[in-house]
């Protein structure tokens, strides 16, 4: 018989290649962690260095990062002296007195970070700022919006397609801070665009569950939150690795930010330089008022397909404003900037008078387009700025929606008020 007082037997020592498999392991989330703690150390020492917008013939890597992952953005929000402009092609074309060309010297004390590319709207920046989540608390943020994106039934499919990021999608059907009710608004919106979704099954089907939440719905979401967590995680390290990539391939000086050239901005002066440039101009004419970018010819396109030939132009714009679903968009973006706490100004270009005789509009239609603006923002707090003693001014934009020199020093002033505001 055994002896019952002897020791148990020695455990097994786990095999080498379990042991090494461990190792490796620690070692690989170790080495992750160290790049996303070293690039985001560097993104934020060296954010000015990242404001690039991607212009004409400026694709480069790291500015299309910029715009679908949340890295660089969320080091924008995080630094006091940088004030993040979103925006569509107004912030992409070449123009003097362009925001981030204009406060790049920090004259009153601070930078703007532009992120902005043509075909954005509404849908694209409320996604954005939803996938950035809590990091935007407390902070501003500057919106342009553009009273053509208004002016359609419905958000252009690729203009929406070529803005729509992964990350961001998946951070609205699976990240934190959004309330129920707007994760639900959300998805029931993205789902307007099936082709899109669809390219991404998992959030899809999220999307589709959060825009019923019957009882089955909520238990195949519940399920398919570990695996949404997951994708947002893998998501989330390749945005960093692509911009640490970027970094690696292109050292940066690791000079920081310009010191701030402290200094009143002569607003008066450089308008009255300005307008006094823009008098000896020539006034545009129905050939230079076309639309510059492909997005907004298809947004004139599209306004003048839904058109019906046995009403006024009026009563076509009426009808046409007032049922285009990008108020809908507005509202997502109003509503996720009260949830995180963002401080919002939503700077809205003036109504182009010149462009709109062009199609038979009278004043009537710019005044039904402001008042249902206001009446949109008016729940939330958020500051509207509108501009329509300017709908007349021939020198106001340089085609049919892209300001001149002479707006943007208007714009300057506006943004500069508003951060330096308490």
């Amino acid at each position: 018989m055994a002896d019952r007082t002897s020791p148990p037997p020695a455990r097994p020592a786990p095999p080498l290649r379990l042991r090494s498999a461990f190792v490796a392991t620690v070692c690989a989330v170790a080495a992750v962690g160290a790049m996303h703690v070293g690039t985001r150390a560097q993104v934020r020492r060296d954010i000015g260095w990242f404001k690039g917008a991607p212009e004409a013939g400026n694709f480069s890597s790291v500015a299309l990062q910029k715009l679908a992952g949340v890295a660089v953005q969320a080091e924008a929000f995080r630094d006091p002296a940088m004030l993040p402009v979103y925006g569509s092609s107004e912030l992409t074309q070449p123009q003097p007195n362009r925001p981030d060309d204009f406060f790049r010297s920090r004259p009153t004390g601070f930078d703007v970070f532009p992120v902005a590319y043509p075909g954005e709207t509404d849908l694209v920046v409320a996604t954005k700022l939803a996938a950035l989540g809590p990091v935007v608390h407390g902070r501003k943020a500057v919106v342009f919006l553009s009273p053509t994106w208004f002016q359609v039934p419905e958000l252009d499919p690729n203009g929406f397609g070529i803005n729509f990021s992964p990350l961001h999608g998946s951070r609205v059907a699976f990240g934190g801070g959004l309330s129920p009710e707007l994760r639900r608004d959300f998805a029931r919106r993205l789902l307007d665009y099936p082709n899109l979704v669809g390219q991404f099954p998992l959030m899809k089907a999220a999307f589709e569950c959060e825009s019923q939440k019957g009882l089955t719905d909520r238990l195949l979401l519940a399920a398919m939150v570990p695996l949404g967590a997951l994708q947002n995680r893998l998501l989330g390290e390749s945005d960093v690795a692509k911009v640490a990539l970027w970094l690696r391939d292109h050292p940066l000086p690791g000079n920081g930010p310009p010191p701030p050239v402290p200094a009143a901005i002569d607003g008066e002066g450089r308008l009255r330089e300005a307008e006094e440039f823009y008098a000896r101009q020539p006034v545009l004419t129905t050939s230079s008022t076309t639309a510059r970018t492909s997005f907004d010819a298809n947004r004139t396109r599209a306004f003048r397909d839904a058109q019906h030939p046995e009403v006024s132009p009026d009563e076509n714009f009426a009808r046409i404003c007032l049922s285009s679903k990008e108020w809908t968009d507005l509202d997502l973006l109003l509503r996720t900037a009260r949830e995180f706490d963002l401080r919002l100004l939503l700077v809205c270009q003036p109504l182009n008078a010149n462009f709109g005789a062009l199609q038979g509009l009278t004043p009537r239609s710019a005044e039904l387009f402001y008042q249902k603006l206001r009446d949109a923002v008016k729940p939330y707090d958020a500051q509207l700025l509108t501009f329509p003693e300017a709908e007349n001014d021939p020198h106001w934009y340089v085609d049919s929606t892209h300001p001149t020199a002479k707006a943007w020093l208007v714009y300057d002033r506006a943004l500069d008020a508003f951060q330096r505001a308490p």
